[in-house]
């Protein structure tokens, strides 16, 4: 199941997984978080990031949690793969209507899910989208008057950050 839970040690290596069966051989000591979490180039102790699984290959969203002793001494990852079908689970509640769009995006800008789903998109980056722009810019909600490339309908587009997580919510 792509939305796994995966214990890291020290160096990186899976020592436990929510999966049955054998354990799989995965080292992630190469991945940006756990780097950043073992060097304490970071003060999160919880990271966000999009990337290709090297389980499934496919575009996924990975939760890690730093993991240390009472000392502060690093012990290891926690993760949790979550796939963009499971976003859009959440996104479909919104229903905002025929010709909306509503996408979930990394402060990166990298594009985590989005309805109307279209695959091709999820990970590419929407950094030079004009509502994305302001809206890592502007501390709460962003609201852009645009006209819809697709369409050259006028559109009202918005976007906020979910609250203790590098990712923002956009509709239009």
């Amino acid at each position: 199941d792509p939305s796994d839970a995966f214990l890291f040690d020290v160096d990186g290596n899976v020592i436990n997984t929510s999966q049955p069966g054998a354990l799989p051989t995965i080292n992630i000591s190469e991945s940006d978080h756990f780097k950043a979490f073992k060097s304490n180039s970071t003060s999160a102790t919880t990271t966000v990031q999009s990337a290709r699984s090297i389980v499934t290959g496919k575009r996924t969203t990975v939760l890690a949690r730093k993991l240390t002793n009472a000392n502060g001494v690093f012990l290891g990852v926690l993760t949790r793969r979550i796939e963009a079908y499971r976003f859009e689970k959440l996104l479909e509640a919104a229903a905002l209507g025929q010709g909306s769009t509503i996408a979930m995006v990394h402060r990166a800008g990298e594009l985590i899910a989005r309805l109307p789903r279209d695959e091709a998109l999820i990970g590419a980056s929407i950094a030079d989208d004009p509502v994305f722009k302001r809206a890592v810019t502007t501390s709460g909600p962003a609201t852009v008057r645009l006209t819809g490339e697709a369409d050259g309908e006028d559109r009202l587009a918005s976007a906020r950050q979910l609250r203790n997580y590098p990712i923002w919510i956009a509709a239009t």
